[in-house]
Formats: C-alpha cells, sequence, structure tokens
C-alpha cells in the first residue's frame, strides 16, 4: 500500500488558502467539494468522502489508526476572542427548505455496520478521548431545544439491555452518580447495581 501526501495530490482539486495577517494561518492547499440535487431523485449525495479499505489478503498487527474522514486544527500561536469556535469536526444542517415528511435530520450520523464485534478490545459507536494535559470542562456539552434529552429504540433480543426493561426487576440499590450541569446547575443521575 502506498500514502500521498497532500502536497502531492493533483492541484486540480485544490485550493489554496488565503493567506491571512502575514500568513499567521495556514499557506497550505485544502480539498473542497459540494454535492447538489439538481432534480429529485434517490441516491446519496456527498460533499466530501473519505473511504479506507482493509484488503482481503491483509492482515494488520502493528500500531495503525484507520479513519475514513479525519479533521484537524493545530494550535501554535493565541487565541484571544470570546467569539472564536474550535473543532477538530463539525456536521451541519441547515436550510430553509419545507421538510414535510423525513426518516431522520441528523448534524451528525453515526453509524456501525461490522457484522461481528471484536474478539478482545472495545467497540463503541461514539468514543470520546482527552490525550492532552489539560482538564477538559465536560465531557459532552448539548446546548438549544429539545423534545428530548435521550431517545433510545431498538433494544437488543439477547444479551444485556442498555436500558430498564419493565419484564424484568428493577435495580434498587444506588452506587454512585454522573455528575452533570442543567441550566448552570450541578446535578447527579444515580447509578444503580444490577437486581
Amino acid at each position: 500500500m502506498s500514502s500521498q501526501n497532500l502536497s502531492t495530490i493533483d492541484r486540480d482539486i485544490c485550493q489554496p488558502i488565503s493567506r491571512l495577517i502575514d500568513d499567521a494561518f495556514s499557506d497550505g492547499y485544502v480539498a473542497t467539494g459540494s454535492a447538489t440535487y439538481i432534480v429529485p431523485q434517490t441516491g446519496t449525495a456527498a460533499a466530501i468522502t473519505g473511504h479506507s479499505t482493509v484488503a482481503t489478503a491483509v492482515e494488520i498487527t502493528a500500531t495503525t489508526y484507520l479513519k475514513g474522514v479525519l479533521g484537524s486544527v493545530a494550535v501554535t500561536g493565541e487565541l484571544d476572542g470570546s467569539n472564536i469556535h474550535v473543532s477538530g469536526l463539525q456536521g451541519q444542517v441547515y436550510g430553509a427548505g419545507t421538510f414535510t415528511e423525513v426518516s431522520h435530520i441528523s448534524a451528525v450520523w453515526a453509524d456501525s455496520q461490522l457484522s461481528a464485534a471484536p474478539t478482545t478490545g472495545q467497540y463503541d459507536l461514539f468514543r470520546g478521548s482527552n490525550n492532552g494535559s489539560g482538564i477538559v470542562g465536560q465531557m459532552i456539552y448539548l446546548w438549544g431545544g429539545a423534545d428530548y434529552f435521550l431517545k433510545a429504540a431498538g433494544r437488543r433480543t439477547t444479551g444485556s439491555d442498555m436500558w430498564y426493561n419493565p419484564t424484568q426487576d428493577k435495580a434498587t440499590t444506588s452506587r454512585g452518580w454522573l455528575k452533570v450541569n442543567v441550566d448552570g446547575v450541578d446535578r447527579y443521575i444515580a447509578l444503580y447495581v444490577g437486581a
């Protein structure tokens, strides 16, 4: 397998990033794309698509990070402004269209389609990690109006349920809690041991 540095990619699909404040930001190249449905149709439209494949005859045993899409921001200078927003990856849905009926609209959609879980190791739908030396303010920050804080569907038919099943005995003994903050007030979600 071979790798290709961004600087060697065909420049026809790249546009130079504008040099701002004497190159205070970046002077590299950025791949851009867009997708627009002109007429009603079915299928998939993607502005940017990333795809990594491990071939059938290939076995990977060394430390490896396989990613479909990678977004990163490096800050070596100074950020000083209350309206500065930094994100390694952002998903956004916007527009003033007419949404008569849909299956789902999501700013971010995480979808796992593995047919089997790994024999050893973690298998997660979402993974958040703080590998820096600083302590983050919160692992997850939520803002805005919503009908529900969490909506779960599609419970497993075998194995452990991820939420209380009314047909089973309810866990009643509290063992610790999760600390949350709601509208500036610290609250605690109790954790219960199995019945």
